[in-house]
């Protein structure tokens, strides 16, 4: 048996981001008079850490899903079972804020946009009551 789906997709999604400096001897300093974010690889005062931004949230969000299947009996009630689906979830702003700030509030912020979208194949041996 060949089968196609289509349908809504629900999901719960954890998303984090850091910004890191990966190059020893770099150095990150940059705002307004009134709010200034730091950050040096090594760390070194009054600039933080090699992370300049961070930030993480959990959504809830639904979106679709699509995919196709097969399915074949190989012996009485016992049958293989082959899907793929694509499941999109939607994309979200995630803010991520300065690690290491000097005056000013709020902390300068970063913007960064996340999608939740993934491949899912499932194979499975099913046994029915006959």
């Amino acid at each position: 048996m060949l089968f196609a789906t289509v349908g809504v997709a629900y999901g719960k999604m954890s998303e984090s981001g850091d910004l890191t400096l990966t190059s020893p001897g770099s150095m990150v300093a940059s705002g307004t008079s009134s709010s200034i974010f730091l950050c040096a690889n090594p760390p070194m005062a009054p600039f933080g850490g090699p992370t300049c931004f961070s930030g993480a949230q959990t959504r809830t969000s639904v979106g679709w899903t699509a995919g196709f299947g097969a399915e074949y009996e190989f012996y009485r009630n016992l049958s293989l079972k082959f899907e793929y689906l694509y499941v999109d979830l939607g994309s979200k702003t995630l803010p991520l804020s300065a690690a290491t700030t000097i005056g000013g509030t709020p902390p300068s912020t970063l913007n960064v946009r996340t999608d939740a979208a993934f491949n899912l194949v499932r194979f499975g041996l099913n046994w029915a009551l006959k």
